[in-house]
């Protein structure tokens, strides 16, 4: 990436997330998730993970919310994960029970 390009790019970055200050948090908890890969995501764009959070950050796929909104939509995101593998293992039993009779 050239130089003017990538000012260009954090400029950017900066006017979406209201702020330098707030730029470089969220990307810094982007990162983290994306090199725990806490969280799925496509290929990425980019073999530079910080262009790549940089990207995202531009169109708008990512923002900085509050922490309890963050911890909210996780719980949401697991209560359906765990709802989802109930609902599997109760059609499991259902198919089991079926080919036993």
């Amino acid at each position: 990436m050239d130089i003017y390009k990538g000012v260009d790019n954090l400029q950017k970055g900066i006017d979406k997330a209201k702020g330098s200050f707030k730029l470089s948090v969220l990307m810094q908890k982007r990162l983290k998730q994306l090199q725990r890969s806490d969280i799925e995501t496509q290929q990425p764009d980019s073999k530079d993970l910080m262009e790549n959070v940089l990207n995202e950050i531009e169109a708008g796929k990512i923002e900085l919310v509050p922490e309890e909104v963050y911890r909210q939509s996780i719980r949401e995101a697991v209560s359906r994960s765990e709802k989802e593998k109930e609902k599997e293992e109760e059609r499991e039993r259902k198919k089991t029970a079926k080919e036993d009779k």
